[in-house]
């Protein structure tokens, strides 16, 4: 479902014939009678922010002096979840991608060519329509690491990403990628990928919703993220890797974890992930060893924590203006 298809929908589910006719009070009675059709909060608030975009870009090209819905906010998605994804154990993974290579054809997919995809969705983290965007120009598999493009257009935040890919898929891309022309699709996307990979979870043996959790083909995509998190990277790294513009959207992702290990992944330096007193001190709870004594030098610890404020470092200037010595350097 495209942004022109919602525009119209929703246009002609309102009767305005004239952009000057369109009012808020009329947009949230179409998105109540879409939300009375049974479509999720999530879809609504899909129409809202794409109606909403038609009209600032009407503004912008001079058809409409204002944008008329900017006082429209959306839905709480969070009080209607319909289809949370689920990351899959080493075990599910293992077993999926091996039901697909002994599969037939499906969707016009072959059992190889859904297992090539699989492997390299949950090896890279892309999305589907980034995937499908992909064609051989767009690898680097001599450089070191080797890297995938992913233009702009695709991209979910608009922006070309250049993504490293692991080693030990180099040579099964040079393999799949042997023959093909520059600007040939890489991958054999099925039209329904969720479909494809339900197909093959079931031969798997492998239940398709636990809970309320589902395992579709974005669910790889959640699957990557857990295991980069699993390999003891922090959520700066996975966020980088998933490509997020917030952590809270990586750590959304990881449906193994417990919140414990959560939380020790937040007392993490974002930046440099580097160990907190905070973490290290619940590392040594679990371990039965004593705690770590805080620093002997408490003014100092004091004074660095006043300089690291605005009023601190004001402080910080007058003070070496009296004497020429850093007050941080007196109590060290």
């Amino acid at each position: 479902m495209n942004i022109l298809f919602r525009v119209k929908h929703l246009l002609q589910k309102s009767g305005v014939r004239d952009l000057r006719d369109l009012k808020p009070s009329i947009v949230q009675r179409v998105l109540g009678e879409l939300r009375e059709e049974g479509l999720a909060l999530k879809t609504v608030n899909d129409y809202l922010v794409t109606v909403k975009q038609f009209c600032t870009w009407a503004r912008h090209d001079g058809r409409s002096p204002e944008n008329p819905l900017d006082s429209l906010q959306g839905f709480n998605t969070a009080l209607d979840r319909r289809h949370d994804r689920r990351a899959l154990s080493e075990d599910e993974l293992q077993r999926l991608l091996s039901a697909a290579k002994k599969g037939g054809v499906h969707q016009g997919c072959t059992g190889p060519e859904r297992e090539t995809l699989y492997r390299f969705a949950v090896l890279t983290g892309l999305r589907k329509n980034e995937i499908e965007s992909l064609t051989k120009a767009s690898f680097d598999l001599e450089g070191d690491p080797a890297t995938v493009t992913v233009r702009a257009a695709f991209s979910k935040h608009r922006r070309e990403d250049i993504h490293p890919l692991p080693k030990d898929l180099a040579p099964l891309l040079r393999n799949l990628l042997a023959g093909k022309a520059d600007g040939d699709p890489a991958f054999k996307v099925p039209d329904k990928t969720g479909e494809a990979v339900q197909h093959d979870l079931e031969a798997a043996g492998i239940p398709y919703k636990v809970g309320q959790r589902y395992a579709d083909f974005h669910a790889l995509r959640h699957t990557f993220i857990t295991r980069v998190i699993n390999s003891g990277a922090n959520v700066k790294t996975a966020q980088l890797l998933a490509r997020h513009s917030d952590p809270g959207l990586t750590l959304g992702c990881t449906r193994i974890w417990g919140w414990s290990n959560r939380q020790r992944l937040w007392m993490r330096c974002r930046s440099c992930g580097r160990e907190s007193r905070r973490q290290r001190n619940l590392r040594f709870r679990q371990l039965g060893q004593p705690e770590r004594a805080k620093s002997a030098s408490a003014p100092a610890s004091a004074v660095r924590r006043l300089f690291l404020s605005r009023r601190g470092a004001w402080w910080h200037r007058r003070r070496r203006k009296q004497c020429g010595r850093s007050p941080i350097l007196e109590h060290s």
